[in-house]
């Protein structure tokens, strides 16, 4: 039976949009211009190890939050603010850039070059994905770790700048896998619609299986995991619940409109 009111959330850099050109050729490229001389192989895998120290980024949210006797200190670290998220990711470019004095005029350009629209694109598969969910009825929005630039950057491509909701966790106030970020969308949603409290469906839809798929089904959301990179079955199994896994928006589209009930 198709639910009262089912409200679809995508997760932004990886599920919607990604940069142009890739994050490791950017750092470098601008690197270079303020005197790094760490070539890309090697900046890639100090991106790679930085975002895991300062975003927690492959961490288990069942293991961070399921089985956590204390949560309390946990959901702290998650806090998340403009400032805070600014402050983290220029501690990240400080410690990847390990050869630089310092590194605050590139950080700098670094935080305006990933604000610019026209640095970010669509996914292929995203306009057909939002044009038939919104032909639909249904509604549908974003839920991302990210902080106000998030805003300037979707209000500039089409479809996803037409979205019914828009969450970036600084505006949120904690980022994923902290469930209070699924909680505190939920209230924010149920304010907007009152009437719909009780039969309100939430479904997340993400590239990250520990964040957009085992952390908010913890919540009490549903969930679907965007596999892009691997093989279908390369993760385990969310406990004894089979993960919904799809390979692309497109297929993300047929199953929803088949699990909410709609005929194509």
């Amino acid at each position: 039976m198709k639910p009262c009111h089912a409200i679809v959330l995508f997760d932004a850099v990886g599920t919607l949009i990604e940069p142009i050109e890739s994050i490791a050729n950017i750092y470098h490229r601008l690197g270079v211009k303020h005197g790094s001389k760490l070539n890309r192989t090697v900046l890639k895998e100090r991106i790679t190890l930085a975002r895991r120290n300062f975003f927690n980024v492959g961490e288990s949210a069942q293991t961070r939050f399921a089985d956590s006797e204390s949560p309390a200190p946990l959901l702290a670290e998650l806090e998340s603010t403009d400032e805070i998220e600014r402050e983290l990711w220029k501690q990240l470019v400080f410690d990847v850039f390990e050869d630089l004095d310092s590194p605050d005029s590139l950080f700098s350009e670094l935080w305006s070059y990933f604000e610019k629209p026209e640095h970010w694109r669509l996914f292929t598969d995203v306009e057909a994905c939002w044009s038939e969910l919104q032909m639909h009825g249904i509604e549908i929005g974003l839920a991302s770790n990210f902080d106000s630039r998030l805003s300037s950057i979707v209000d500039q491509l089409v479809p996803i700048s037409n979205a019914d909701y828009l969450f970036c966790s600084s505006q949120v106030g904690f980022r994923k896998p902290s469930p209070l970020f699924f909680k505190q969308i939920r209230s924010a949603i149920e304010c907007i619609n009152p009437q719909s409290k009780e039969d309100l469906s939430i479904f997340m839809v993400g590239d990250d299986f520990q964040n957009d798929c085992v952390a908010p089904r913890l919540a009490g959301w549903e969930a679907v995991w965007l596999n892009r990179r691997m093989p279908i079955g390369s993760e385990t199994n969310f406990g004894a619940t089979k993960k919904r896994e799809v390979t692309s928006l497109y297929e993300f589209t047929q199953w929803a409109l088949a699990h909410l009930g709609y005929s194509r």
